[in-house]
């Protein structure tokens, strides 16, 4: 008690209540992290090879051992390995993703047509603190400079982010929410 109020530890109590707590050294702030939903344990098994490969090369992207998980847009927030995807919002210019990462850096995203993948998208974003929401352009310079048109997400069946714990590939693999189409998982 200090003043006639009650002075709990901040980390402890709110990790019990299933928050997730952060600290930011560099700005000493501390970020709480609340989940509506619960976070989808990571669960899957080695991929086949050729389920889902480049279109460019046309072999799978999956190294032996890799683990993945398909999960639909409302299924999210979903937990792969060290890291989190909260949501994702396609728009005509850009995909937001919200994620905490373990380096706080964005997850490459794979982009899935017809069983392929048929671009890869680094995201970009301005703060250094998770969670944090990734832009992805649905127009990269290197199509730019091919001539090729921006990807079509009305046609893009789902979204592919890769991380990698203990030295093993995990994937999750998110549905497009703009899909209208049968999927495949």
């Amino acid at each position: 008690m200090v003043n006639s109020r009650t002075m709990v530890p901040l980390r402890f109590v709110s990790e019990c209540l299933g928050a997730e707590v952060q600290w930011d050294q560099y700005a000493r702030a501390i970020y709480i992290t609340t989940l509506e939903k619960p976070v989808t344990a990571f669960v899957g098994t080695a991929l086949k090879e050729g389920v889902l490969v480049r279109r460019s090369t046309g072999t799978s992207v999956f190294e032996p051992g890799a683990q993945y998980m398909y999960v639909t847009y409302e299924q999210l927030p979903a937990r792969f390995g060290n890291d989190i995807i909260f949501s994702i919002e396609p728009g005509p210019q850009t995909i937001a993703v919200k994620q905490s990462t373990s380096n706080m850096s964005s997850r490459q995203m794979l982009i899935i047509q017809d069983g392929l993948i048929i671009g890869a998208r680094t995201g970009a974003h301005g703060k250094v603190v998770n969670p944090f929401t990734a832009r992805y352009d649905t127009q990269n310079a290197c199509d730019v400079a091919l001539g090729s048109p921006r990807v079509d997400l009305n046609k893009v069946e789902a979204f592919a982010f890769r991380t990698v714990k203990d030295a093993k590939q995990l994937f999750l693999i998110v549905r497009n929410p703009l899909y209208k189409g049968n999927w495949r998982p």
